[in-house]
């Protein structure tokens, strides 16, 4: 038999806790509780409106991402250190479904609608969001532009 190489990290050892005490930790299902409702809402406020609400639809969605990173990062560590364990998988399992199906029926539009906006309505929307909020926005655009809309980033 040949002796397992070593990695220099045998004795690490996750602690998961700072992030949930558990798969039973309250906070875990008020999480994903959380994501539903925020994706719900988000889907109330922006579906057809992101001509208008651009910059507010893009910062309720990256705190949405946050909800649902956090407990998708603790239950994908929770399941890489407990591989045998059959109740992380099924919590793993139930959530990740939970997650396709709320993205299915309330986020996906956002995708579709950003692609549907041509090069010149977003930079159109851009330029409202960045005179609406000043240099904090334009610094902001900036930014996150460098891959699209190169004409209106070299504008500024």
């Amino acid at each position: 038999m040949t002796e397992q190489q070593k990695t220099g990290a045998e004795s690490v050892r996750w602690n998961l806790d700072i992030l949930y005490n558990g798969l039973n930790d309250p906070r875990l299902d008020a999480d994903i509780f959380s994501f539903e409702k925020q994706s719900e809402r988000f889907h109330k406020n922006f579906k057809g409106a992101l001509d208008t609400k651009l910059g507010e639809a893009l910062s309720a969605y990256c705190e949405i991402g946050k909800t649902a990173n956090a407990f998708s990062c603790y239950l994908f560590l929770r399941s890489s250190v407990a591989t045998d364990d059959e109740a992380v998988k099924t919590k793993l399992d139930e959530t990740q479904e939970r997650l396709a199906s709320v993205g299915g029926e309330f986020l996906t539009f956002f995708q579709l609608e950003i692609v549907a906006l041509s090069e010149e309505e977003l930079a159109l929307i851009v330029l409202r969001i960045i005179n609406g909020d000043g240099p904090k926005a334009r610094r902001h655009v900036r930014s996150h532009m460098s891959l699209t809309l190169q004409e209106a980033y070299d504008f500024f």
